[in-house]
């Protein structure tokens, strides 16, 4: 199974624009067809944004909703305790990232942001852009909005068991370029 980290920016993207670009990542994590490597510095930042007043405003969330996102993440995740303290981004907020990937042992990087695609690849670990991880995935997707999860259900799908909850190991056959829907 594929390990691979997604920055906050995706995972919020997801959530609030379930059809956009990104929307599947949230997809094939609710379908565990990869492990989400985080942090608790990685929660701790989702946490924040989701609950910031200006974003609560322009996409009406609860706080149901955004606990139900970040125990999905738990659940179906991996917590990477990152150990190196590492200082490699222009953007000191972006080495987390790169710490998880690398104690991890990702198999990619999931991003849209310049500061950690210009180090692309990082340690062997390949970072990618958001668009180019979920195209794949947007060929498979149905036109049908009840086939995808509303933030209302991210709460109750949570706390569905994962199936497949040993530690996955990498799989370097994988092609780069297919990423996280690759299997």
């Amino acid at each position: 199974m594929i390990r691979a980290v997604v920055d906050t920016s995706i995972l919020v993207r997801a959530l609030l624009k379930p059809r956009g670009t990104v929307g599947p990542v949230l997809d094939l994590l609710l379908a565990g067809r990869f492990t989400l490597l985080y942090s608790a510095s990685i929660l701790e930042e989702l946490q924040d944004v989701l609950r910031r007043p200006r974003l609560r405003r322009r996409f009406p969330m609860t706080d149901e909703d955004v606990d139900g996102v970040l125990e999905l993440i738990v659940l179906r995740g991996e917590e990477i305790v990152a150990e190196q303290g590492l200082s490699v981004s222009r953007d000191p907020k972006d080495d987390k990232f790169l710490e998880v990937a690398v104690e991890g042992r990702a198999d990619v990087i999931v991003t849209g942001d310049e500061d950690l695609l210009v180090l692309d690849p990082y340690e062997s670990i390949p970072i990618v852009l958001e668009s180019s991880t979920c195209q794949r995935s947007q060929s498979r997707r149905t036109s049908s909005a009840s086939k995808r999860p509303s933030c209302a259900r991210v709460q109750t799908l949570a706390t569905t068991p994962a199936t497949n909850r040993k530690p996955a190991s990498r799989d370097v056959t994988t092609s780069p370029s297919a990423c996280i829907s690759a299997k």
